[in-house]
């Protein structure tokens, strides 16, 4: 580990020059600040100093972790297919395996973490001293602001919340796992836990710890980069995305309640941070933007409208989409390739778009420069906020590729039910372009958009049904050359759920508790 030196010569930084153009309250805030930070200025940069090494060396132990893991997750799967073990078994035992030695290395970095921040000094809290001035000053209404505004927004509790937060606890390796009737159970003891239906993993237990180790194992057996989609009632979804929030795991969901709570989950997440310097100057700041910066990588394969393909073709190629042929179960269906920035910026688009004004532009019209939409003054607030329409009311890059992300996940829910659940209740479910079919009254008598409740119970069994028997037909080495990328006519991949398994059919009543439940 890089030695952390915490008792660091640092010069105390020299006192600003005071511009004559400030007013006396101005100046009084400086020089305060100024006097506050001679002591406090060099004991944070040597607590920042260290926590700084020791970020640099667990980025680089995370890296060769992640390369370690790659190459025995190739080796591990050469090995269980010699013994005979099945493709998607395989893949699940592999899942499982590094997601506990991931939780190790969590568990691990955590206590170092915590080691330090004990070992350090932290500056005087900003607030106390504050206090000691007001008592010296009484009545200075300089002071008295300056504390108002820290108690508003105290610049230290984000430091001290890391010892107060909850260390990561050791969850996996109470489980086991169980193959039954082709499917993969993970218990504690007798009872089961969650389950790994190929395509998603059902969770049988709800409460937090249960929650928690599932995403673990999810984190693993699916692209989380691309992000995880929730599925069930929203008690749950709920639930499982602030815990997610916490773990830093990235959601496709967009339902505004699911990404409240992910973001108030990813406000709990404990880590060590630097301190900062109280703020005395007032202003609006901000990153500056830089293009591709932390976007999805890759290409990404999006399901398209027939008719929108053959009325809207051209605009599309235009907006830089590329047209792609689907085989395999999918003869004659449309795909276009969007790159994975403009696919990322696209879901965070729709995710922050209000119900009424997203179910308005959904319905654009991808011929016309202005998507023929009608809109009230709001809506059309809204989507010029969201960059998704021009002030002249036109359809930007950005809007298109709103409508295209959302089609795909239209189309997709047709044959994956639990995917209807990214759209806001009671929502109508078409495409843009069946939505400007049915405006023009071509969509009368023609069901082919429309999924009934039986319909939908129907596609759920039979998605089920299917998934099991291409889990048991399929071949054991299948699954290798798909974690690499080598299968000639690869589909575009399924959406990943995590789900309650009150959401599934369930199978006798009698298994649940032949196993404890």
């Amino acid at each position: 580990m890089a030695e952390l030196n915490t008792n660091a010569s640092v010069a105390a930084p020299e006192a600003p020059e005071v511009s004559s153009d400030l007013t006396s309250e101005q100046q009084r805030r400086l020089e305060i600040f100024d006097k506050y930070n001679q002591t406090a200025a060099p004991v944070r940069d040597a607590r920042n100093a260290s926590i700084e090494a020791f970020d640099a060396e667990w980025r680089e132990k995370a890296v060769q972790l992640f390369q370690a893991q790659e190459q025995r997750r190739a080796e591990r799967a050469q090995e269980l297919t010699a013994k005979g073990v099945s493709g998607p078994i395989a893949m699940t035992q592999i899942a499982f395996e590094i997601a506990k030695e991931t939780e190790e290395n969590r568990i691990a970095r955590d206590a170092e973490a915590r080691k330090i921040d004990e070992g350090l000094e932290k500056p005087k809290r900003w607030r106390e001293y504050l206090s000691e001035e007001a008592q010296r000053s009484p009545g200075d209404p300089v002071l008295a602001s300056l504390l108002a505004e820290n108690s508003a927004l105290d610049h230290d509790l984000a430091v001290e919340g890391f010892a107060k937060s909850p260390a990561p606890e050791r969850l996996l390796s109470e489980l086991s796992m169980v193959e039954q009737d082709g499917t993969t159970a993970f218990k504690r003891g007798l009872t089961t836990v969650f389950r790994d239906m190929g395509s998603r993993l059902d969770v049988q237990r709800v409460d937090d710890r249960d929650i928690e180790a599932a995403l673990r194992v999810a984190e693993q057996k699916f692209d989380s980069e691309k992000g995880l989609l929730l599925t069930g009632d929203t008690a749950f979804k709920a639930r499982a995305a602030e815990i997610a929030g916490r773990m830093g795991l990235k959601l496709r969901n967009t339902e505004p309640e699911v990404l409240a709570q992910w973001h108030k989950g990813l406000q709990q997440k404990a880590q060590l941070l630097p301190s900062v310097a109280p703020s005395v100057e007032r202003g609006i700041t901000g990153d500056v933007r830089e293009p591709g910066i932390d976007r999805a990588r890759g290409e990404q394969i999006l399901l398209l409208d027939k008719g929108a393909a053959k009325d809207w073709g051209a605009q599309l190629e235009a907006a830089g989409v590329e047209f792609l042929a689907m085989g395999g179960d999918q003869p004659g269906q449309i795909a276009i390739k969007l790159p994975g920035e403009r696919t990322q910026q696209a879901l965070e688009a729709w995710r922050g778009t209000p119900y009424q004004a997203m179910q308005a532009f959904a319905r654009a019209d991808l011929s016309k420069p202005d998507g023929g939409l009608q809109l009230g003054d709001e809506d059309r607030k809204v989507l010029v906020h969201r960059q998704m329409l021009r002030e002249d009311g036109s359809l930007t890059p950005a809007g298109v590729d709103v409508i295209l992300v959302r089609d795909d996940q239209v189309l997709r829910s047709r044959v994956q039910p639990e995917l209807q659940q990214v759209f806001a209740p009671g929502a109508e479910i078409k495409t843009s372009h069946e939505f400007v079919r049915q405006m023009r009254g071509e969509l009368q008598g023609d069901r082919t958009h429309q999924t009934t409740g039986e319909q939908m119970e129907k596609a759920k069994e039979s998605t089920q049904v299917k998934e099991m028997k291409q889990e048991k037909e399929k071949d054991p080495l299948a699954f290798l050359d798909e974690a690499h990328g080598l299968g000639k006519d690869k589909e575009p991949e399924k959406e990943v759920a995590i789900a309650p398994a009150a959401e599934r059919p369930r199978r006798a009543r009698a298994m649940d508790m032949d196993f404890g439940r």
